[in-house]
């Protein structure tokens, strides 16, 4: 469930293990990586540091365009060992003397996509000021974005006479990210196709589009087996622009289209 619901791994004890058998630690930190640029989550982020390396995808979460992933790394040679590109024709002075850093080999097969740029336009337009508040109004918007579906919920199943609501949050957001998981109390006989009507029905109003996922019990968790897997509905909050009125668009819609789905399904 980590890329699901976006979470957090226990690095710490993940590291110790992976020292312990000398294994690379490669962390995954494609969409909630960049939360590293702001000074209060650094606490949170901190355990990224034991990694050998890290990717952060700057096209979910970093404003910038599709195909610009960053790897950070701790050992610049073995990662110029892994991707070098040898051949006579290649023989310079200035790389076998190790004067200079050479980035054909820290890239894949001599490819030249010039991807930095992306990364570099991103910077000079927002600047880190601008990617800081990008990063705190989506963490904001989140939290705001829960409250109303949950107050929403309340209401949508009071006006439907039933104290059952349609959704429950089984995780808080921490990032930009909120899950909205269907409630088996009041779909006790839907299954997974069931609920990808709903998310068919979001998405053909081309007005927003989510994503699902499925969250499984724990093991060992015998009332969460009981309950069974939820079906979650999932919200990236990511667009430079997005704002309040933005998140009340999302809520609309969504449960105009959950009263659809009922008629349909229930």
């Amino acid at each position: 469930g980590a890329t699901g619901m976006c979470a957090v791994d226990d690095i710490v004890g993940i590291n110790e293990i992976a020292k312990e058998y000398n294994i690379w630690l490669n962390i995954d930190a494609a969409y909630a990586g960049v939360v590293s640029m702001l000074p209060e989550m650094r606490p949170l982020t901190a355990q990224l540091n034991l990694a050998d390396s890290m990717f952060i995808n700057g096209s979910k979460w970093m404003n910038c365009l599709f195909n610009s992933s960053l790897l950070f790394f701790r050992d610049r040679a073995a990662v110029a060992a892994s991707l070098n590109a040898t051949g006579v024709y290649l023989d310079n002075k200035q790389t076998s003397s190790g004067a200079v850093v050479d980035l054909k080999d820290y890239q894949l097969g001599l490819g030249r996509p010039f991807r930095s740029l992306k990364l570099f336009t991103t910077f000079q337009s927002f600047g880190i000021d601008g990617l800081r508040g990008t990063l705190r109004r989506h963490i904001s918007l989140a939290g705001y974005l829960i409250k109303c579906l949950q107050f929403r919920s309340t209401e949508f199943s009071a006006s439907n006479g039933t104290s059952a609501v349609p959704f429950i949050f089984p995780i808080e957001p921490i990032f930009g990210l909120v899950c909205a998981a269907f409630n088996p109390a009041c779909y006790p006989r839907h299954k997974y196709a069931d609920f990808l009507k709903f998310v068919d029905l979001v998405n053909a109003t081309d007005k927003i589009y989510i994503v699902h996922t499925v969250l499984t019990p724990p093991v060992g968790d015998a009332a969460a087996a009981e309950q069974g897997d939820l079906f979650l509905v999932r919200f990236s909050l990511s667009h430079a622009t997005l704002d309040f009125a933005d998140m009340d668009r999302i809520v609309n819609i969504v449960f105009e289209q959950l009263a659809e789905f009922n008629k349909i399904e229930c």
